[in-house]
């Protein structure tokens, strides 16, 4: 985990989101999210639509892109998010943040 992210950078007291597992057969309002790291990302872009929060990430390994689809989902920084729009090519997709999730997770933070 530390190689394939930026916690080793971090210092202590700092922020961040881990999501407990669920049990299997019990009620799910989420996403199953496998506990595999691929890879890291970089904001590019963040925008307020209302309610709203919306980003823009670069996938730092640009091969990953392959993975990552439309209405599909991702884990950034502990978190389980939907994937809006993505460009293969340049390598970047976006997710978006409804406001009550805003208040529970760190990624609002940062920039």
């Amino acid at each position: 985990t530390l190689r394939k992210t930026y916690f080793s950078t971090l210092t202590p007291g700092t922020p961040l989101n881990l999501e407990r597992a669920s049990e299997i057969g019990g009620r799910n309002s989420g996403h199953f999210v496998q506990g595999h790291i691929d890879g890291t990302a970089t904001i590019i872009d963040k925008w307020e639509d209302e309610d709203s929060l919306f980003f823009k990430v670069r996938m730092d390994d640009v091969d990953l892109m392959r993975y990552i689809v439309p209405k599909g989902f991702v884990a950034i920084d502990g978190t389980s998010l939907t994937v809006c729009e993505t460009n293969a090519k340049d390598g970047w997709f976006t997710f978006m943040l409804v406001e009550y999730t805003q208040k529970k997770i760190v990624i609002p933070g940062k920039d």
